[in-house]
């Protein structure tokens, strides 16, 4: 049986949460030097405003229980994820592994009365495990946080009180904690209704009025749906920050609302529709008004073009002078975060990346079979693969054009992701977002690039060579991966190919 963080009321419930704190071991050394923000009215003025002295988070994990939970492999896994993605935003983190109730409440309190006494910290608590939702006297349902010396409810209540923390405890502690903002994040789908949470949009840009107290909760799903051991919220937590892909106003920042917001639709997304996460500010007059803010360092994503990355003028010839970009011609190895770059260099249109991308073609049709770009210097095919191939099919399909000449050339080749992006247009037509001079029948492509090994989409197999390439999906409007698989033969030759089938577009440079 797959473990689970969550049951159903009354049975065992299986509960990430995040929760965050960090203890400052020279309160001096961080004041001196504090975190600024710039914010800016409607009307367009705008301030540098000093908002935090420190981010701290306390990440903990629990998966080792000793008195009758079934232990669970993955939160200790997630919270070393999460502690080294803040790690590597220059956060003070502390890690706490598979702490007994005594210990984790002691680290609650220390909270209350160390860094949560510095008003300009920034709190962030992140708890994987076990949950439990016992509903009470009058019908409410109180969820509780579950270490792993504590006992199974249904056999031993009173041991279960003494080590468990409930959810009206926490409630507690984020009312205690002196610190300007505080983030709680509930990797779970339990009882989190004591907290009465209240909803707001994400505003297109950092308020001067974020400066104000604010304590925020996001939680994995509804308290009636059940969260898989692997954690998806966990996934797209660290996308978000670290990719920058909740910076959904592209100001560099990502607030605790705009991460709330992405989370909600992405892990809903990738759930399909199993999850459906909550997030909200606590419901007090005096704790809802600001927002809790992620400074986004450049290691982390939300790219500075400089001049040397700006778009250049193509080389191409006379008659086609009104290409504006030249695009990258040779294949290559592309992070996610590289992708993102890409996107945000050239303002390519992707339906999930970046929606309000407005990169401007200028196509021609030659009458041959073929459509140049005016805007990129290249020429492509009109119609592409009839069928979709396996990939190395999808090689010898473009060596076949190249024998034919295809288009008067000899010179095609697959397109990178950075040309391939290229073509995807905001405009949806017929089912594709691609300009209506194109066939329709190429849904899916095949670029040139592929992925770092270090992906978790390539897997551990040692019997198979495995790629996984980079597509664009015509039909939906995104970026996407495409996974294939070569069995290895003797002696290391590779053998039969197996895995994803996308159609070819061939594009080729002008002289």
């Amino acid at each position: 049986m797959v473990p689970r963080r969550l049951k159903s009321l009354g049975v065992n419930l299986l509960l990430p949460i995040l929760v965050c704190v960090c203890l400052l071991t020279d309160p001096a050394q961080a004041t001196s030097r504090g975190i600024t923000v710039q914010s800016r009215t409607a009307s367009g003025a705008s301030e540098q405003i000093r908002l935090y002295s420190e981010y701290c988070a306390l990440v903990v994990g629990c998966g080792q229980y000793t008195r009758g939970w079934p232990p669970l492999p993955n939160p200790v896994k997630d919270a070393k994820e999460v502690a080294a993605l803040l790690k590597s935003l220059g956060w003070r983190v502390d890690v706490l592994m598979d702490p007994p109730g005594a210990k984790l409440r002691r680290e609650l309190n220390r909270l209350v009365t160390g860094v949560g006494r510095q008003k300009d910290n920034a709190i962030l608590l992140w708890f994987s495990g076990h949950g439990q939702t016992i509903e009470e006297a009058d019908g409410t349902k109180l969820g509780y946080l579950v270490p792993v010396d504590a006992p199974d409810p249904d056999k031993d209540l009173l041991g279960f009180m003494e080590k468990a923390i409930s959810m009206r405890q926490i409630e507690t502690v984020s009312k205690q904690i002196r610190a300007k903002h505080v983030l709680m994040a509930f990797d779970s789908c339990f009882s989190g209704a004591i907290f009465q949470m209240v909803r707001t949009k994400p505003s297109p840009y950092i308020q001067q009025k974020v400066t104000y107290p604010v304590r925020q909760f996001i939680t994995a799903g509804r308290e009636d749906e059940q969260v898989p051991d692997r954690s998806v919220f966990k996934e797209v937590f660290i996308q978000g920050i670290k990719e920058g892909f909740a910076d959904l106003n592209q100001d560099r920042y990502v607030t605790g609302e705009e991460l709330g917001s992405y989370m909600q639709e992405q892990v809903t997304n990738y759930s399909r529709n199993a999850q459906h996460p909550q997030f909200g500010k606590i419901n007090n007059p005096r704790l809802d008004k600001g927002d809790f803010v992620f400074v986004l360092e450049p290691s982390a994503e939300q790219p500075q073009v400089t001049e040397d990355e700006k778009p250049k003028l193509a080389a191409i010839p006379k008659e086609v002078q009104q290409a504006t970009v030249s695009l990258r011609t040779a294949s290559k190895e592309l992070s996610q975060l590289g992708l993102k770059r890409m996107l945000l260099k050239y303002r390519f249109f992707d339906s999930e990346r970046l929606p309000y991308g407005d990169f401007a073609n200028d196509f021609i049709d030659n009458g041959n079979g073929t459509v140049t770009d005016r805007a990129t210097g290249l020429v492509w095919q009109q119609k592409g693969s009839i069928k979709s191939l396996a990939r190395r099919e999808a090689t010898r399909y473009v060596e076949k054009l190249n024998k034919e000449r295809f288009g008067g050339s000899a010179e095609w080749r697959m397109p990178t992701i950075e040309e391939l992006a290229s073509l995807l247009d905001s405009a949806q037509t017929n089912g594709h977002y691609i300009d209506t001079v194109f066939d329709r029948t190429q849904k899916i492509c095949w670029s040139a690039d592929w992925l770092p090994e270090g992906s978790h989409l390539y897997g551990t197999a040692t019997s198979h060579y495995i790629q996984v390439q980079w597509a664009v999906n015509f039909g939906r409007g995104y970026i996407s991966y495409a996974r294939w698989v070569r069995t290895k033969g003797p002696w290391g030759t590779l053998g039969s190919e197996e895995g994803k089938y996308c159609h070819v577009r061939a594009v080729r440079s002008l002289k």
